[in-house]
């Protein structure tokens, strides 16, 4: 469970480090909004929200969810409590709390990611 439990985490950190999405009014609104769609599997709108050049990327953890949801009846992954940790001028980290639940188990930790602000909208972003 913790390897698995593990292994999740470092996708959706790969995930979520290595990607741009397209942003909001907030640091950890961007966060929470380009989360959701990651985790609902909604590639179209993961896509919508990535830069070219990181777009395959997606593919993997969103795979790997699947999988877990068809595989394990209590297979669940929540994310909550989005908080900007750390904001400058064009910059921030958002943490926020993961929760999966996995084969009857579950396991809590926080996560963080960068951020960086474009055009006046905040963007999950692997140079943040």
């Amino acid at each position: 469970m913790k390897r698995k439990y593990s292994t999740l985490l470092a996708l959706l950190l790969l995930f979520t480090l290595g990607l741009t999405a397209c942003g909001g009014a907030s640091p950890a609104g961007t966060a929470e909004e380009f989360i959701k769609a990651m985790t609902e599997g909604k590639k179209e709108k993961v896509i919508e929200l990535c830069t070219e050049d990181m777009d395959k990327l997606a593919e993997f953890p969103m795979e790997y969810i699947k999988s877990m949801k068809e595989n394990d009846d209590t297979f669940k992954f929540e994310a909550s409590d989005f908080k900007v940790k750390d904001e400058s001028d064009n910059k921030a980290t958002v943490t926020f709390k993961t929760k999966i639940t996995e084969k009857g188990k579950t396991e809590e930790e926080e996560v963080s990611i960068s951020l960086i602000k474009k055009d006046g909208k905040w963007l999950v972003s692997f140079m943040g």
